[in-house]
């Protein structure tokens, strides 16, 4: 017999948090369109983060495959790569990063936002990446 196991949903914590990232992995984006996107939009990453202070409580991050400078605004993949190595990265410095494994075990500093969903529940969003340590 099949068993039925109750999970509740645990909301991240609201505030700033030391975090450990966990995992990247590639998915759908579930908000692709083609008649509004490109082909690049297809697929994101899904970043898994860890609260060093709370063990099993994970956040997700998702962003775009690349990271991007444009117009002097960061896309979040450079933002997060650039809190967990705790430096700013040249053009050059961006290219030669090409496997999210390297960063598996980084940590930065994360500042999580509640915001009330459609659907009446909390959600939480990371708005800000930080390094644990500016270079």
């Amino acid at each position: 017999m099949a068993k039925i196991k109750f999970k509740e949903r645990i909301v991240p914590d609201e505030g700033r948090h030391l975090v450990t990232l966990k995992g990247v992995k590639e998915i759908e984006n579930r908000f692709y369109n083609p008649t509004e996107h490109g082909e690049g939009y297809k697929t994101q990453f899904e970043w898994t983060f860890e609260y060093d202070d709370k063990q099993g409580m994970e956040i997700r991050c998702f962003s775009t495959l690349s990271p991007t400078l444009y117009q002097g605004k960061k896309n979040k993949m450079l933002e997060i790569e650039e809190a967990l190595l705790g430096k700013y990265l040249s053009a050059e410095e961006m290219k030669e990063i090409d496997d999210t494994d390297a960063l598996i075990g980084m940590k930065c500093y994360i500042t999580v936002v509640h915001k009330p969903t459609e659907d009446g529940q909390i959600g939480a969003k990371v708005v800000l990446f930080e390094s644990v340590t500016k270079k």
